[in-house]
């Protein structure tokens, strides 16, 4: 369990040579910080043995984030400060979606920068593929 973080880190943040840097549009992605989630990684615990309540959140927010679907929905959410849905269905987002790939790696860095520390230093770099032939390719 100690080296999923590290794992986990390596495989959606560290900067990768076959990705393309993008430039953000940060107003797209703004909304108010949850105070619970700032710096929450420190309560990571890179040495648990076992199921860790805390690391398992964590990971699992993370992983279900990595759909891009589910991404926009929830900066939607958190934009609307959590106060109620304004989505007015499943169909309505498909067709209105803000986060696609070429802006994923923006959305998820604004939805999960401030779970670090600014002495962190961590990098965000989504790793772009395309699905050809059944297989996927580096682009």
């Amino acid at each position: 369990m100690k080296y999923y973080l590290f794992f986990l880190i390596q495989f959606f943040f560290l900067i990768n040579s076959w990705g393309q840097k993008q430039k953000c549009d940060n107003s797209l992605f703004t909304f108010p910080l949850p105070e619970k989630e700032k710096a929450c990684m420190a309560q990571f615990d890179i040495h648990a043995e076992g199921v860790n309540h805390v690391n398992t959140f964590i990971l699992a927010k993370m992983t279900e984030l990595m759909y891009p679907e589910r991404l926009d929905y929830q900066l939607r959410f958190l934009k609307d400060s959590l106060v109620g849905d304004t989505l007015t269905s499943t169909e309505w987002l498909v067709k209105n979606t803000q986060v696609i790939e070429e802006n994923f790696e923006c959305a998820f860095k604004a939805r999960f920068a401030h779970y670090f520390k600014p002495e962190d230093k961590v990098s965000f770099t989504f790793i772009h593929k395309t699905y050809k032939d059944n297989k996927y390719k580096r682009i």
